[in-house]
């Protein structure tokens, strides 16, 4: 979407605004989390949904063969384990 100037300025606002509501939402999710006792099988659960999502926001397919790593560096993050 953008302005009559050109600029996409609305759009990239309106994102950021999604994202933070969005945000905001989790929140209470994620609340409490720390004291979780957490298992393997929870552990490796995790670690896949991460790298679906870390793979789906990088545009990477599975089949594209990109280590996990190079993935988190390309966004900054760090291994949901390392982070638990």
């Amino acid at each position: 979407m953008l302005n009559v100037d050109g600029d996409a300025d609305a759009a990239v606002d309106s994102r950021i605004r999604i994202g933070w509501n969005k945000f905001r939402q989790l929140v209470p999710l994620l609340h409490g989390s720390e004291t979780w006792p957490v298992r393997k099988e929870n552990e490796v659960a995790l670690q896949r949904a991460e790298m679906n999502m870390v793979r789906w926001m990088c545009n990477v397919k599975l089949k594209d063969r990109v280590p996990s790593q190079k993935l988190r560096e390309r966004l900054g993050i760090d291994d949901i384990i390392l982070t638990l």
